[in-house]
């Protein structure tokens, strides 16, 4: 899968999730200044497939 680019987390904490909802299970979290790769966009545009540079967490 081709990268679409690269994020740092710019909030103490931001919870990863399996899907959008709320009550869906969480993964993971980044923590301020985590690195990870965009993989893919929805085409609504309102979720973003990553993958954590930390642990290689695939999530989306």
């Amino acid at each position: 899968m081709d990268v679409l680019g690269y994020g740092v987390c710019r909030l103490a904490l931001v919870p990863v999730r399996l899907g959008p909802e709320a009550h869906a299970p969480q993964v993971t979290q980044l923590l301020f200044g985590d690195h990870y790769e965009m993989l893919r966009v929805d085409d609504k545009r309102n979720r973003i497939y990553i993958r954590v540079h930390m642990d290689g967490t695939e999530v989306g």
